[in-house]
């Protein structure tokens, strides 16, 4: 039952994820809503978590379409934060004012507000840094947040590219729960791929009443 309740949603998904396009540079955006029918629940894994709207049902909306970006350092201060200071992976990227080698490094995520309440929007927002050894370049990037539920990822929004000025940003996106998410914790993953490199970081959701 559960690879079912998994095809349902990765086919309702591929219907409605249409977007969560953003402009880039002006810090906001507007996504599509996931779900190609409405009247839909989704919680762990069990059968009557899925109800249908109509015809073959599908997955109430997760996102709300709402980015929101923000410049937190620019290049000159992202370099000299990670001076001689070692990356989550252990190495050191920066020395002697010279880079390396290309550095992303996902720094913080969180949650707001927490724990979440079924039926009701929360921010999900991620800050990471990008540093290429060419100081004029601007990085593409890819950005994916998904949700881990009984084991499948689920995507809360179609993953995004965009061009980011180096240095260090804040990634923010508005989500809503379905009404028929159970209590519990699920683990909440954003993903950033670029200058060659993925990296992930995790949050904890707390849903709780």
């Amino acid at each position: 039952m559960k690879k079912l309740i998994s095809a349902v949603l990765v086919i309702t998904l591929a219907l409605g994820l249409v977007g969560c396009a953003t402009q880039a540079g002006t810090g906001a955006g507007v996504g599509a809503t996931l779900g190609a029918l409405a009247g839909a629940v989704l919680c762990k894994g069990k059968a009557d978590c899925i109800v249908a709207g109509a015809a073959i049902g599908g997955v109430a909306g997760l996102a709300v379409g709402a980015y929101l970006d923000k410049q937190v350092a620019d290049r000159k201060a992202a370099v000299a934060e990670y001076e001689s200071k070692p990356a989550s992976d252990g190495k050191i990227y920066i020395s002697g004012g010279t880079i390396r080698k290309d550095l992303l490094e996902m720094e913080k995520s969180e949650v707001n507000p927490a724990p979440v309440q079924r039926g009701s929007e929360f921010a999900t927002t991620v800050q990471y840094t990008v540093i290429s050894r060419n100081a004029d370049e601007k990085i593409s990037v890819v950005e994916r947040r998904y949700i881990i539920v009984d084991g499948d990822s689920i995507d809360i929004c179609k993953p995004r590219t965009i061009q980011v000025e180096q240095g260090t940003r804040a990634s923010a996106y508005k989500v809503k729960l379905p009404d028929g998410f159970e209590d519990g914790n699920y683990d909440l993953v954003t993903e950033v791929s670029g200058l060659g490199q993925t990296k992930k970081i995790i949050t904890v959701v707390k849903v709780a009443g």
